[in-house]
């Protein structure tokens, strides 16, 4: 079955229509998503980082406003470094979340 060339332009016209339709939808998908990815950002992302970076710190939970240093792993060295306590933890730890 051959096709007319006024049919071949009516099918590209409805091709193009359909693509120009699914580039505003997609559009519009992410105009509404960035808003509530930008909430996880603030939600959940920056309270992870910090709390990383404080593990690097030598801060202190309400200690007022002393100066912080960077100390490296050393907390982690220490953290490590008490055996019996870390591994307590640990099976505390998978105890209640399982």
């Amino acid at each position: 079955m051959t096709s007319t060339p006024q049919a071949v332009r009516v099918q590209r016209a409805k091709r193009h229509r359909s693509s120009r339709l699914r580039r505003k939808q997609t559009r519009l998908a992410w105009m509404l998503l960035i808003p509530a990815l930008a909430v996880v950002a603030l939600v959940a992302i920056y309270p992870l980082g910090l709390t990383v970076w404080q593990s690097f710190t030598n801060e202190q939970f309400l200690a007022g406003l002393q100066p912080v240093e960077f100390v490296g792993l050393d907390n982690y060295r220490s953290v490590f470094a008490e055996r019996g306590a870390m591994w307590q933890a640990i099976k505390n730890t998978l105890l209640f979340t399982a």
